[in-house]
């Protein structure tokens, strides 16, 4: 499990939005599930502020 903080466009709601402390980057966060082989098992989308450990919950 992976995940990715990106850059919300204007044209996103702020409700599905939110702010990554870390890497100081209002948008969104990808969490990625990949197997063995790298192939990708479950992707979901979340506000950026959402910890990777809630994410997991939710991935898995």
């Amino acid at each position: 499990m992976d995940s990715q903080s990106v850059k919300a466009a204007d044209t996103v709601s702020t409700a599905t939005r939110g702010f990554d402390a870390v890497k100081k980057i209002n948008g969104r966060k990808r969490h990625i599930a990949v197997d063995t082989l790298g192939l990708s098992v479950m992707i979901t989308v979340a506000p950026a502020d959402m910890t990777d450990r809630d994410a997991a919950r939710e991935l898995l």
